[in-house]
This record gives structure tokens, C-alpha cells and sequence, in this order.
């Protein structure tokens, strides 16, 4: 990987439903724990709640 990528920003999209919430919760939890920020996260349906 070449710097031009390493020095561009990171997104998180997050989406599905109800059912996945809680993967997304844990996934998210993960994020949090190994110290990973995100620049723009996009989220629709359960994602939303999640992603606040």
C-alpha cells in the first residue's frame, strides 16, 4: 500500500436491519477497543442507532 492511501480517511458505513444490531453493536465495540476512529460514518435503518 502506498502512502497516497494510507493518508486518506476513513469511513464506516453501517447498515441492515433489527436483527443485525447486535452485530453491530459488537463490531463496533471492537472499533472501540482496538483504538479505531473513523473521519465519516454513514448509517441507515438499524445502523442509525448504532452509529450516534
Amino acid at each position: 500500500m502506498t502512502n497516497q492511501y494510507r493518508a486518506g480517511k476513513k469511513a464506516l458505513v453501517i447498515g441492515g436491519g433489527a436483527p443485525n444490531s447486535t452485530l453491530i453493536a459488537g463490531a463496533l465495540t471492537a472499533f472501540i477497543d482496538e483504538g479505531i476512529e473513523f473521519d465519516v460514518i454513514s448509517a441507515s435503518g438499524a445502523g442509525v442507532l448504532m452509529g450516534l
